[in-house]
């Protein structure tokens, strides 16, 4: 065999791809797609999931065949021999090319390629035993999709669940929301807000909102930007024929955003409707204001308006305790017209049974605040911005004047905007 090309599936690679191909009709063309993204047990679990998977692979072969076709009269049964796509390593790769005694390996690849779930092509230019000849292009928004940045592996909890066995799950693991699911199916979504919301219900299902939005693997990040602003929630879970196989969240959009180096000031996408509380004001009191405003941050102010910190869900979470009790309700199985009912006095049974509230201590906010707050202006840059974030582990950055003034927050919801 002669030469082959291996693309990274990105507009680049498949535009090189398709510029070789009309040189020569007999070039092979492999595209690789990372199958670390599966948890090995899906296979166990889901009946299947073979199957599932060969389609989702004939669309993404169906997706780069349309990408290389330039001819719309030329048949693509011959491309479609030439396009090898498949769920590979880059050993696997490694072994295909020396399987099929072939001269050298073409590799278009972008520059940000080791920057999202791909395949590892430094192992095949350090350890080919073939020549590697390798062209580097930049990376587009419309490049990556969800599979590039699927958290697999996925925290999850599975119904029947308490709300201790939630708050425990994101206590533990540091997360905000989790997936719902029942034999390994998904069924909901369950969040922080969900039960600060909904205070004295003890169990997930009762918790958790039903039937969620989802997205699928080959879905791009701005498909799934579009989805979660429009829908405004945090979180998509990513399925195929509803089997959970990850979940994708703003946090992920925004490690993206990070990776993708975009130039691009973020004046446009800052808030300048802020909501602000006092630094002594009582936590309950924070925790109503939140909810009132729709806000999961609240930038705090001293007694001089001055920035001094910022408060967030997952802090109050943090401090908050859950208190049991026990209720006693009254029933009688009689009525005052009853006719077995003996002078009006009946039989009175006492129903006792446990409830639980979570209880937020009275303390003020700017006892459990984050004092070290990473401020911006409206010059950054989008990237920056996102990778601040990213790296903070945060969903929002006070904007601040030159005279270091609060004039805003940037909240990652709206920065996502910028891939749109």
């Amino acid at each position: 065999m002669g030469d082959v090309i291996i693309v990274d599936g990105s507009r680049y690679s498949i535009e090189k791809a398709r510029e070789e191909f009309k040189k020569s009709k007999d070039l092979r063309i492999l595209y690789p797609v990372n199958p670390e993204f599966f948890s090995v047990e899906l296979f166990d679990d889901v009946e299947k999931m073979d199957d599932i998977l060969r389609e989702e692979m004939e669309y993404i072969k169906g997706e780069a065949l349309r990408a290389l076709s330039w001819d719309a009269d030329e048949s693509l049964i011959r491309r479609r021999e030439n396009l090898f796509v498949f769920y590979g390593t880059a050993e696997d790769v490694l072994s295909y090319v020396k399987r099929k005694n072939v001269n050298k390996i073409r590799l278009f690849i972008t520059n940000q390629v080791d920057k999202f779930n791909k395949i590892d092509f430094t192992e095949i230019i350090n350890n080919s035993e073939i020549p590697v000849e390798v062209e580097r292009g930049t990376i587009l928004p419309e490049d990556v999709r969800i599979w590039d940045i699927v958290v697999k592996n996925v925290i999850s909890i599975n119904v029947p669940g308490t709300r201790d066995d939630l708050l425990k799950t994101l206590k533990e693991n540091k997360i905000s929301g989790v997936p719902v699911s029942r034999d390994g199916h998904l069924v909901g979504i369950a969040t922080r807000t969900d039960i600060l919301k909904n205070l004295e219900e003890d169990q997930v299902a009762m918790l958790m909102t039903r039937n969620p939005i989802t997205i699928s693997p080959h879905s791009s990040v701005i498909e799934a930007a579009k989805v979660l602003l429009e829908k405004k929630i945090r979180r998509l879970p990513v399925v195929l024929d509803t089997v959970l196989i990850g979940i994708v969240t703003v946090a992920d959009v925004m490690r993206c955003i990070a990776n993708l180096g975009i130039e691009e000031e973020i004046k446009d996408y800052v808030n300048e409707e802020v909501t602000p509380v006092w630094e002594d004001t009582p936590l309950p009191v924070v925790t109503r204001i939140m909810d009132l405003a729709k806000r999961k941050a609240l930038p705090v102010l001293d007694d001089a308006g001055q920035l001094t910190g910022i408060i967030t869900d997952e802090d109050i979470i943090r401090v908050s305790k859950i208190e049991d009790y026990i209720e006693v309700f009254a029933d009688s199985p009689g009525y005052d017209n009853d006719e077995w009912t003996w002078e009006c006095v009946r039989n009175v049974e006492s129903h006792y049974y446990g409830v639980s509230r979570i209880e937020q201590p009275m303390i003020p906010v700017k006892n459990i605040m984050a004092r070290d707050v990473v401020k911006v202006s409206n010059t950054s840059k989008a990237s920056r911005c996102a990778l601040r974030m990213v790296r903070n582990r945060i969903d929002q950055l006070p904007v601040v004047s030159a005279k270091d003034e609060l004039i805003g927050m940037l909240h990652d919801r709206d920065l996502m905007k910028v891939l749109l």
